[in-house]
């Protein structure tokens, strides 16, 4: 693959020569055209070095463009597994969370239930035991 400053200084080259055939062609002396002809083809080298280092500065911008895009790449990349992961974390916890409470529900629900089931016998057998006691007075004031 061809550089752009390897471009540029190919097209520059085709441009002189160009320049110089027309000259050949046309039959125009160039020692009539000589200074004119090296004044320009000085000012055209001095053109083409600028545009090589205009190109050099591009290109170096370019790579430095191309490789803060791939860090920035591979930051949103981590960036985005540390999301999913914590994402994966907290349905976990939201889940172990409700398992617990669940569990802890059924636990509470099993007591309290066990708490009516034993109140409510012992209501039964204090209720057998005011109706004996009702039964002792009844006997003790009809004698």
């Amino acid at each position: 693959m061809l550089s752009l400053k390897t471009i540029a200084t190919e097209k520059m080259k085709e441009f002189i020569k160009h320049l110089m055939d027309d000259h050949c062609l046309t039959g125009s002396p160039m020692i009539d055209h000589t200074q004119s002809s090296k004044q320009d083809l000085e000012e055209l080298r001095f053109e083409n070095e600028r545009l090589c280092d205009q190109m050099g500065v591009v290109q170096s911008e370019l790579e430095l463009e191309k490789a803060q895009n791939v860090q920035m790449k591979d930051a949103y990349m981590d960036a985005k597994k540390q999301i999913d992961h914590y994402a994966r974390l907290v349905e976990e916890m939201e889940l172990s969370s409700r398992n617990a409470l669940r569990q802890e529900n059924e636990t509470w629900q099993k007591v309290i239930e066990e708490l009516i089931a034993n109140n409510k016998r012992e209501i039964l057998r204090k209720q057998e035991e005011v109706k004996k006691l009702h039964e002792q007075l009844a006997s003790w004031i009809y004698k």
